[in-house]
């Protein structure tokens, strides 16, 4: 599936609603994908009939020195390349405010982990969808994190590695 401008992602989730088809939206970094996204698209998908995803862009990634690890472009093919989702865009903003006023989708997907977790982009995107009647749902899929893994293998322990490469290490 193609990556999206934000004006054809608009026009297009419009003509879907006027054909009273449900749209539905994936907002984050995703750097890098893992199964977590895989899980988290796949789950979103099968509660609607298009499921489109922003990628935020990269000088809005905000987590740490060094991301992101891959590069907005690149992100946005790897997800538009996966049979769940619809289309993707890339979001030159630190949260999804002003892309769920421009394309009003049916439904906004998060994470379980935003039920938990105080995040104050999350809170200001869930009061933008309640005010353009976009309903918020999340998908409970097993949590995994991409900062994790990335700093995992930033800073490989002994361990790790011997887990890795037994051959070598045995005996």
């Amino acid at each position: 599936m193609p990556v999206y401008t934000r004006t054809e992602i608009a026009k297009i989730t419009l003509d879907a609603k006027r054909a009273r088809l449900v749209v539905g939206l994936c907002h984050g970094c995703f750097d890098i994908l893992h199964v977590g996204h895989i899980r988290h698209f796949k789950a979103a998908k099968d509660q609607c009939d298009l499921l489109f995803v922003s990628v935020t862009g990269d000088r809005f990634v905000n987590k740490g020195a060094g991301r992101p690890v891959i590069f907005e472009n690149e992100r946005a093919e790897i997800i538009s390349s996966l049979k769940s989702v619809s289309g993707v865009v890339i979001n030159q903003a630190y949260s999804s405010e002003e892309l769920l006023r421009d394309i009003q989708p049916s439904l906004y997907f998060k994470g379980q982990e935003y039920l938990t977790i105080d995040d104050k982009n999350f809170a200001s995107e869930k009061k933008t969808a309640v005010s353009f009647d976009i309903e918020v749902r999340h998908t409970f899929e097993k949590v995994c994190s991409s900062s994790k893994i990335i700093s995992m293998l930033q800073r490989p322990s002994l361990k790790k590695i011997r887990s890795i490469f037994p051959e070598i290490y045995s005996g």
